[in-house]
């Protein structure tokens, strides 16, 4: 069959492109219904609930002295505060609107890879959300992530084009403000968006965009000022901005802050690849296979790409630093280990990104690459599976390291060695080790058990690569001076097929597929519902609360009028052991002084099954409280998540 009958054949079903956009998204839609049901609800969930409801109810300010922690700009606490307000407390609205900004996010990219690629992109780019499983769950949650990627895809909507309306330019703009007043973290989104529309849009264009990006921004302090300023003090350095030393967090040492090695920084860093395979590799791919600019298919194709490829670094290493680097700040608000796997659920706030780009880019991209891009492509193939494989490592069948391989390793014989010099004569494996580092036969048993299951990982993801370069090769053969060929360098070919096969298996367990740190298999919305009905019934109104009872505290949505000490919302995250408990206590920060104070004043004092044992539960259990029957399950996967109830006895 020639190309000409290929066509006629596909203009027979001029609808094939649109059936399948719509039968992924319906896939999109289908798991994400059933992540927002099944994801065990979070610390960052559960805290922009129930302080966005507090603050839209009016309880507290955003901002305010003695009030709740406010680590992030007001609008991630204030929509789904609104949410609430508008058809009812509950992590169900929540999750609910997680849906429908899910469903937004997808028409927006849909829109995005039409208009550059047409109705076969516009497929691709939907079925690569799709097939994701990892970037859906972190989406099915009411945390920002896809607050703020829907919020980003539709900047680009109205602005990333060859031409647009100076309308839709300036809401682009204004809707980049919105995305600032959102998360700080997008700051980089408005200045290189705004380069991006002098150099595309024009002068007239660029200005009246700024106009509108500078209203929005400017009114959003202005209502939140100057409260507000506690969220740039905590990003920059105290000493830069000496105006801003009154915002800044109080000096104390973090009870959270956990020494991460760097191996264990390194295995975050390659969890990135594992759940974004399509949008990083495809972010190397076009800076590896970058065309001349005389190459580029049209001048607006560069600009954009170059556009992407600015605010996909600017965001990733921002993200990357305050993860796995040494931190931005010195600011007891954020420590250097604050959250190192958090850069993986940090990069599905631009992920798609990615994906424009490779939409945008790769029809100008080289065919024919040079010696040094072609040792890139191979060590980009050949590194990355490596890199899975070491965090899959813990998947390694047991039965291929047992006791008896091990002992049969340890009695390997191998030279003496003295002073770094070989010696006559042999010694065991396991006693050169032993010799070596001190350590017992039990010992050396387990780090040769270690050393074989991270060997079986990463060849495992070596041979994945070489595979993926074999086959390229061997189909480039069959392919030789074919015009079905038209990528020429076998380089650029094995990176699209590495590519292509990284995309359909994106939803297996060793790449999209296995990001299970929250999934429960039941239903979440069901068992909040009942765990919150029965609170209500058990805590009357205008009771004061002790909450030591999980880590997202979304339960406390479902009782009316109660009286928090809003510092234990965020756990041990606001906990300080030093300072002073009026400078922690003003910027919502807590003390085990002052949490002993709590509990003593406290009506009612809610403990997670799991947390009784500690301090609080002894306190509980001493006799000032009488235990009532706890509640259900809140996680029903999770036996021990049951919340202990304690009514202090003077208050009955």
């Amino acid at each position: 069959m020639d190309r000409s009958e290929k066509k006629f054949h596909l203009k027979t079903f001029p609808w094939l492109a649109e059936i399948i956009t719509i039968i992924g998204a319906i896939v999109f839609a289908a798991q994400t219904w059933t992540y927002i049901h099944t994801q065990v609800s979070i610390l960052d969930e559960g805290n922009y609930l129930v302080k966005g409801l507090l603050f839209v109810r009016g309880d507290y300010q955003i901002y305010q002295d003695y009030g709740p922690w406010s680590n992030h700009m007001p609008l991630s606490f204030y929509i789904p505060g609104i949410v609430q307000y508008l058809f009812g407390p509950g992590i169900r609205a929540g999750r609910y609107l997680a849906f429908a900004l899910g469903l937004l996010l997808l028409l927006g990219v849909w829109l995005v890879a039409r208009r550059w690629g047409g109705r076969w992109w516009a497929a691709v780019a939907v079925w690569v959300m799709a097939l994701n499983p990892a970037v859906l769950k972190m989406y099915s949650v009411m945390s920002s992530q896809v607050l703020v990627a829907s919020m980003l895809t539709w900047v680009l909507v109205f602005t990333l084009a060859e031409k647009r309306s100076r309308w839709q330019l300036m809401l682009g703009s204004a809707l980049a403000g919105v995305a600032l007043l959102t998360r700080l973290n997008l700051a980089p989104l408005l200045p290189l968006l705004l380069l991006y529309i002098f150099w595309q849009h024009g002068k007239r264009a660029g200005i009246w965009s700024t106009i509108s990006m500078g209203l929005v921004v400017l009114i959003g302090h202005a209502v939140f000022w100057p409260g507000i300023l506690r969220m740039w003090a905590t990003w920059i350095p105290a000493g830069i901005a000496p105006f801003l030393d009154p915002f800044q967090a109080p000096e104390g040492v973090r009870y959270w802050s956990p020494n991460v090695d760097l191996g264990t920084r390194l295995i975050a860093l390659l969890m990135v690849f594992q759940y974004h395979f399509v949008p990083m590799v495809s972010v190397l791919a076009t800076l590896i296979l970058w065309p001349k600019k005389s190459a580029w298919k049209s001048p607006h194709h560069f600009r954009a790409s170059v556009f992407l490829v600015l605010l996909f670094g600017a965001l990733f290493l921002a993200h990357l630093w305050v993860t796995i680097g040494q931190g931005i700040s010195t600011n007891v608000a954020y420590s250097a280990s604050y959250c190192v796997f958090c850069l993986p659920v940090y990069v599905a706030f631009f992920s798609v990104l990615g994906i424009f780009l490779l939409i945008i880019s790769m029809p100008s991209w080289r065919r024919e690459v040079s010696r040094w891009r072609c040792f890139l492509i191979v060590l980009v193939i050949l590194s990355i599976p490596m890199g899975i494989g070491l965090v899959l490592r813990s998947h390694v069948n047991s039965e291929l390291v047992t006791y008896r391989t091990i002992r049969t390793i340890m009695a390997w014989q191998v030279p003496r060695l003295e002073n770094m010099r070989i010696q006559p004569g042999t010694i065991d494996l396991w006693g050169l080790i032993a010799n070596r580092t001190g350590k017992d036969i039990q010992e050396v048993h387990l780090l040769i058990r270690r050393i074989l299951i991270v060997l079986i990982a990463v060849i495992t993801g070596l041979a994945a690569g070489i595979a993926v370069l074999v086959g390229t090769w061997f189909g480039k053969l069959v392919l030789k001076r074919t015009r079905t060929n038209e990528i020429r360098s076998w380089c650029s070919l094995a990176l699209l097929v590495f590519m292509g096969v990284g995309f359909l298996i994106s939803p297996f367990w060793f790449l999209g597929g296995g990001y299970h740190d929250y999934d429960c298999d039941a239903d979440i919305l069901a068992a909040y519902d009942e765990v919150g009905s029965y609170l209500a019934e058990q805590i009357p109104p205008g009771s004061s609360v002790y909450w030591l009872g999980g880590l997202s505290p979304a339960a406390l949505l479902y009782l009316d009028d109660i009286s928090l000490y809003p510092p234990l919302l965020n756990g041990a995250y606001t906990l300080s052991d030093e300072g002073s408990d009026d400078d922690l206590l003003r910027y919502g920060f807590w003390s085990g002084e002052l949490a002993h104070q709590w509990s003593h004043e406290a009506s009612y004092i809610l403990i997670e099954g799991q947390r009784f044992d500690g301090w609080v539960g002894e306190y509980a259990s001493a006799g000032e409280f009488r235990e009532l029957p706890p509640t259900p399950l809140v996680q029903p996967c999770n036996p021990g998540s049951e919340i202990r109830i304690f009514q202090r006895i003077s208050d009955e």
